[in-house]
């Protein structure tokens, strides 16, 4: 008898999936904000089938959730009311491109913005049933969630540094954000601050990072309301707990 088993992969996207060796096909973009009035309360999501064989993907949505200090679960319901999706079950052939519509229908505004994710699942194409035989086939079935975020009229964006502790063992630092403000941020890099005095007293900055002293920083997605601890590897010359990190205005 033939035994089949499905592998799922998942994968959530961002700047660093982008060439993944698994994938046989690509959701772009990986990311979008959507306003509740106007032109930008529609985005287009385009699948690009990169393999040799037909793709079947399916589309759905969830609401993200998220505890202090770490990623939540996802909340499964209709969400009818609030998104327009079409199409929610496409095929794509081998190397042609494909739009899903995502248009927002809810409430014209509210207080803070609302976070989802859309997962396009690859769906198994029926094949005629051949000879039985003794092998197990391997499918490696893959969804993508993609961050999808519905913003207030009136936007605020406040991120504040809670606090931050050297870890001698990982040789990095533990740096707690908070976001004050209303719309979600991503941790980036580019506002970060680290300064310590030197032998002689004065004091040394640093403000440029490499994206590998980044890696576990960088990307990192904090909803409104909630905060996240996120190691920062300490780049040479700046370790141990007479750092200062700042987040520049």
């Amino acid at each position: 008898m033939k035994n089949r088993l499905y592998l799922f992969l998942f994968l959530f996207a961002s700047l660093f999936f982008r060439e993944s060796a698994f994938a046989n096909f690509m959701v772009t973009p990986g990311s979008a904000t959507l306003d509740t009035t106007g032109k930008n309360t529609t985005q287009n999501f385009i699948v690009e089938n990169l393999s040799k064989k037909e793709l079947v993907v399916e589309v759905s949505l969830m609401e993200r959730m998220q505890d202090n200090d770490k990623d939540g679960g996802v909340k499964v319901k209709d969400y009818s009311k609030l998104f327009k999706i079409y199409p929610k079950i496409i095929k794509v052939y081998p190397n042609k491109k494909k739009a899903i519509l995502v248009k927002w229908i809810g409430p014209k505004d509210f207080d803070e913005e609302k976070a989802y994710f859309l997962k396009v699942s690859e769906k198994q194409i029926k094949k005629e049933k051949k000879l039985s035989t003794n092998r197990t086939e391997i499918a490696l079935l893959i969804e993508y969630y993609l961050n999808l975020f519905v913003s207030p009229k009136s936007k605020k964006e406040k991120i504040e540094l809670e606090s931050s502790k050297y870890l001698e063992k990982e040789k990095a630092f533990k740096i707690t954000l908070k976001n004050s403000g209303n719309v979600h941020y991503v941790s980036r890099g580019d506002n970060l601050i680290l300064s310590k005095k030197d032998n002689n007293g004065n004091t040394q900055s640093k403000t440029e990072f490499s994206r590998k002293e980044l890696m576990g920083y960088y990307g990192k997605v904090i909803l409104p309301g909630k905060k996240r601890d996120i190691l920062l590897l300490a780049p040479k010359n700046f370790e141990g707990n007479d750092v200062v990190i700042k987040l520049s205005e």
